[in-house]
């Protein structure tokens, strides 16, 4: 676990290798055409909805692409900054946000970034996020690959170092303190009772990720509460659990983990992501 000068504020050398190399794995293993399940699954959002996701890959935004729902990466854009406000724009167009809590394999760091660690980034590189920010926001570090760079980014080990992918290691402690990532937690949760719904896809809330299963707390327990009230002026349908369990101990584990879901709320579809579970998550009568 080698540490080093340069990239300290970055994390480890071993750890930015580790990071490159998940990417790769995952980046290779990336279908052309985008699985059925999907297509379907993203022809069925809107830009009400809000996603959050760990996936590192990108077979979502390549979804939304083939299907042309539009959407960003970055919670908000502004119209006025202010020393002590910020002025969400209400022009703005109307867009699904797709918030990857552990970051994603197309992204690196800009130049400029708050360290001072990466000053030439890869041509063609842009910034994640779009118009007006404050100076010191964090997501201003982060840089997107495009789509056609992507396989040069990843076709060499080297480029650990040349392209650093900002993500994530799984780690029983998620390194937040200092990450480019935080803004993208920033008020998750919030007002969960006035939403529509709140499904849960493919995620076993493991031990070693504690931020994600309080987020699951937070937003379950708040959404079910209200559902008990009378007279609320929205619909708002069970909470849907899609998930596949192997065996009967990772059944147990699952359900463990998922206690804190009130039974008389949630339905689950325990056989996987598929045509039918996604059909399933966008019943109305749920």
């Amino acid at each position: 676990m080698e540490g080093s000068d340069t990239f300290s504020d970055l994390g480890s050398e071993a750890r930015l290798q580790l990071q490159w190399a998940i990417g790769k794995i995952l980046h290779d293993a990336t279908p052309t055409e985008m699985p059925e399940a999907y297509l379907d699954f993203a022809s069925r959002l809107n830009t009400t909805d809000r996603i959050w996701t760990l996936n590192y890959d990108l077979l979502i935004e390549r979804s939304l692409d083939a299907v042309g729902l539009a959407y960003r990466r970055f919670p908000d854009r502004y119209s006025e900054i202010g020393e002590s406000y910020l002025t969400s724009d209400p022009n703005q167009p109307k867009e699904l946000v797709v918030s990857k809590l552990h970051g994603s394999l197309d992204w690196t760091y800009l130049s400029g970034d708050p360290w001072g660690k990466i000053p030439h980034p890869p041509q063609g590189v842009h910034p994640l996020v779009e118009g007006l920010r404050p100076e010191d926001d964090p997501l201003n570090a982060i840089g997107v690959v495009p789509g056609e760079l992507l396989d040069t980014c990843y076709s060499d080990p080297r480029h650990w170092h040349t392209c650093p992918v900002l993500l994530f290691p799984p780690s029983t402690a998620k390194p937040l303190a200092g990450s480019a990532l935080i803004p993208l937690w920033n008020g998750l949760g919030l007002y969960a009772y006035m939403t529509g719904g709140f499904n849960i896809v493919g995620c076993s809330l493991p031990p070693g990720d504690p931020y994600i299963k309080q987020l699951a707390y937070n937003v379950a327990t708040d959404y079910a509460r209200n559902r008990l009230k009378q007279g609320v002026p929205w619909r708002q349908s069970r909470m849907k659990i899609v998930s596949k369990p192997d065996g009967a101990e990772e059944l147990r584990d699952f359900h463990h983990a998922y206690r804190f879901l009130d039974p008389q709320h949630t339905d689950y579809y325990l056989g996987g992501f598929s045509r039918d579970s996604v059909a399933a998550l966008f019943d109305p009568s749920g």
